[in-house]
């Protein structure tokens, strides 16, 4: 499976604080598809197109490719947004107030990894809204999120969220102030594993703290199953946001 990573340069003013965001697909996949012109086709529901025709929009898929992914999941093949073959381009964008990479594959799927800023309405209810997860607490101190690290495809979505603080004061560590909230769906099966997990709040030399999301699900039929990883990792020096997504 392909990995990237793109590297955030955050400032002068921060220049010991580094954001890796290694774009992969939401989903390492295993499958064993059925080939093209079997007898045995998986007839999606009315439901079940609804919801991947939402899909469609969320991620910005291309009308052209929307029914031949349709007709590749009812054979039983996996879009290669799961599998992570045949990408064709990728790119970084704005998108809801935070910073998120595409990738887009040869069937027209979409894999997307990122991350938003949240707020809270007059009812205390977490929402989106735009801001770049960061305000300074004092000099030298700044504290981001909450904030929202997500993946997602076609057919899975897992996030959670979490914040962090990020200091040059030598009185004041880094460490991560909030881990929860974490978000795990599948739209054609059910998820198995959705856990959230922080080895520690501060870190230490050698021993960063770490706020991980693992997840896997089952598919219909012959689809396979799926999983993936996120985490948020805060070092004594810096901080950084990844993705992977190790084969199953």
């Amino acid at each position: 499976m392909s990995r990237r990573a793109l590297r955030h340069i955050l400032g002068a003013f921060m220049v010991m604080c580094a954001v890796v965001a290694s774009s992969a697909t939401p989903a390492a996949a295993s499958s064993d598809p059925v080939p093209a012109g079997s007898d045995d086709v998986y007839v999606l529901s009315s439901d079940e197109r609804a919801v991947l025709e939402q899909r469609f929009v969320d991620l910005g898929i291309d009308s052209e490719a929307r029914p031949r992914l349709l007709a590749q999941l009812e054979r039983g093949q996996l879009p290669d947004s799961a599998t992570g073959s045949n990408e064709v381009r990728s790119w970084t964008e704005d998108r809801d107030g935070g910073t998120a990479t595409i990738v887009e594959y040869a069937d027209g799927s979409r894999a997307i990894s990122g991350s938003r800023p949240l707020g809270t309405d007059d009812s205390g209810v977490i929402v989106p809204y735009a801001h770049n997860c960061e305000s300074q607490d004092g000099a030298g101190i700044w504290i981001y999120g909450p904030c929202q690290i997500y993946l997602e495809d076609l057919i899975s979505y897992a996030g959670f969220t979490t914040s962090w603080r990020f200091s040059l004061v030598d009185e004041v560590p880094n460490e991560i102030l909030r881990a929860d909230s974490d978000d795990c769906r599948v739209f054609l099966g059910s998820v198995s594993e959705c856990e959230l997990t922080v080895n520690r709040e501060v870190p230490i030399p050698g021993d960063p703290a770490i706020a991980r999301l693992n997840y896997t699900a089952a598919l219909l039929d012959d689809l396979g199953s799926v999983s993936g990883s996120m985490w948020l990792e805060v070092l004594v020096d810096g901080w950084g946001i990844n993705w992977t997504n190790p084969p199953l």
